[in-house]
């Protein structure tokens, strides 16, 4: 959700303040991020069920590693709007992987679940603010190398969503 907030805030800023898209251009950023998303969790169980849920997000993770690297390295808006699309894609289906897991993980499912809404929506409301102050002080591409690197974390941590046993209650 970090992802996911900051992007959809800041993207068709960073194409027009970054790669100096005129402003319908840089919009069409927020557009590929949006639509990658719906068609990702569109296509989402069908991907998971084919190579599971580990799988899925490792695979998610590269490609949104991959979308962030041409954002950040970007110096035209059509590799940027890529990227963004990109980002959308391999992080799409990560939050709903990441209820179901809580879910499974704990005693009482729906405490699971409300534990993890509670912390991915406070980093969707923060992430955006947190994005901001870190390009006051340095750059917007400084910011989404931030976000990449989120985003490589989701990767290396993916284990964290096998299904794990649920704990007596």
């Amino acid at each position: 959700m970090f992802a996911e907030g900051a992007t959809a805030d800041w993207c068709a800023v960073y194409l027009r303040d970054v790669v100096g898209a005129d402003p319908g251009v840089a919009a069409a950023a927020y557009a590929a991020f949006a639509v990658t998303m719906a068609v990702s969790r569109l296509v989402g169980d069908a991907v998971v069920a084919r190579f599971g849920t580990v799988r899925t997000v490792r695979l998610g993770g590269v490609l949104a590693v991959a979308g962030g690297a041409l954002v950040v390295t970007a110096d035209s808006p059509a590799p940027a709007i890529a990227g963004f699309g990109l980002i959308g894609l391999g992080i799409a289906v990560v939050v709903p992987l990441a209820f179901a897991a809580a879910g499974r993980a704990a005693a009482v499912p729906n405490e699971g679940v409300a534990a993890v809404a509670t912390i991915t929506y406070s980093c969707l409301l923060i992430s955006p603010a947190l994005v901001g102050g870190l390009a006051s002080a340095t750059s917007l591409p400084v910011s989404f190398a931030v976000i990449t690197a989120v985003a490589a974390l989701m990767t290396l941590t993916a284990g964290f969503l096998s299904h794990p046993t649920p704990k007596p209650a």
